[in-house]
Order: structure tokens, then C-alpha cells, then sequence
């Protein structure tokens, strides 16, 4: 015979995974469907030097896509930590003037790593909220993702 002390203790290892499952798969299901992000974000390809609170020095990479409220990032053989302060410096196009010459601008920001992923051998990609975004620097990134079809 068993006494409840025992059934307790075999039952509940068994609804305890059930749970952490269901939550998984509700977790994993609720982020593919909702986007949480509060600005449109489009694809582009932007050189980006950038280093982060107790490193060693700048470091270089690439922009993958960005939005008014941040940028992912694609490094190569270096998972940054979430949670890291960082600045980073990059040139995002300005609409073209009249005399149609392309113009760059260079935007300096600040911001803090959301999320690390690990996409395939020796690359990674970061996600990084900006939290200094200068007024007229916004308003390129707004420009530029108006002008490019959406992610």
C-alpha cells in the first residue's frame, strides 16, 4: 500500500512536465504569432562598429534589419551577453536630395542587448534597443524604413 505522502510525490513529477510543456508550447506559439514590437522594421545591410561596457575594444559587424526602437545584429563567433550596455555607430541612407546624390548619415546610439540567438556555426544574432535615439536621428530611420518593403 502506498500513503499519500508517496501518490503525492509519484503523481506530481508527471504533472509538473505536462505543465512545463504546455507552457513551452503556449510560450513558443505566443511569440511566433504576436509581435511585440512597437515601430515597423525593415531588412538592410549596414557596417556597424560598436563595443559594449568592459570590453577590450571596438568591434564590427553588420546590421541586419532595424526600426525606429532598435536593430538586430549579426555577429560572427561572439554571443553577446543580453542584458549589455552598448554603443554603436552606423550610417543609414538620407532621402536623396535634389540634385540626386545619395547622402549618408552617421547615427551614434546607445542601447542594451534584448536577446542573443545562435543562428548557425560561428554566427549569432543580437538584438539591440535603442535607448538615446536622437530626435533627427529618428527621423532618417523612419524615412528609411518607409522607403523599403517591410520585413
Amino acid at each position: 500500500m502506498f500513503d499519500e505522502t508517496a501518490i503525492i510525490i509519484w503523481v506530481c513529477p508527471t504533472k509538473i512536465d505536462a505543465f512545463i510543456k504546455d507552457v513551452r508550447i503556449m510560450t513558443e506559439k505566443f511569440s511566433e504569432s504576436t509581435d511585440r514590437r512597437k515601430s515597423a522594421r525593415v531588412n538592410i545591410q549596414a557596417h556597424v562598429a560598436f563595443f559594449l561596457d568592459n570590453s577590450p575594444g571596438i568591434m564590427q559587424t553588420r546590421i541586419s534589419d532595424i526600426s525606429e526602437g532598435g536593430a538586430s545584429m549579426v555577429t560572427f563567433m561572439k554571443e553577446l551577453p543580453v542584458g549589455a550596455s552598448i554603443e554603436m555607430s552606423f550610417m543609414m541612407p538620407v532621402k536623396q536630395e535634389e540634385d540626386g546624390r545619395n547622402r549618408q548619415r552617421l547615427i551614434t546610439v546607445k542601447g542594451r542587448i534584448r536577446y542573443t540567438r545562435f543562428l548557425e556555426k560561428d554566427h549569432y544574432e543580437s538584438g539591440v534597443a535603442f535607448l538615446n535615439l536622437e530626435k533627427k536621428d529618428q527621423l532618417v530611420i523612419r524615412e528609411c524604413v518607409a522607403s523599403h518593403p517591410k520585413k
